[in-house]
């Protein structure tokens, strides 16, 4: 399951919800869905991840040999960077 933005309780307490036993699985769906349409809109997701990533560098045929293109995954911190075998 991916995250949510906000959670079923917070839904449940909004003015306008009117409460039945079967409702649960209808608003996880909702969170879910718009959580999903936000970030294909948007082009991005906010929350964090943990991963390791490998990327060619240098590319031949791009970018100057100091700077490393990133693309689609943005980078809020780093934990360990390496190149040809030799840490960073």
């Amino acid at each position: 399951m991916e995250p949510w933005y906000c959670t079923r309780e917070e839904v449940k307490a909004s003015p306008d919800y009117k409460h039945t036993a079967r409702n649960n699985s209808q608003i996880d769906q909702k969170i879910s869905a718009g959580a999903r349409s936000m970030e294909g809109y948007l082009l991005r997701r906010f929350y964090p991840e943990i991963r390791t990533v490998t990327w060619t560098w240098p590319r031949k045929d791009s970018a100057p040999a100091n700077q490393l293109w990133l693309g689609p995954n943005e980078i809020i911190s780093l934990t360990k960077l390496t190149a040809g075998g030799t840490a960073i």
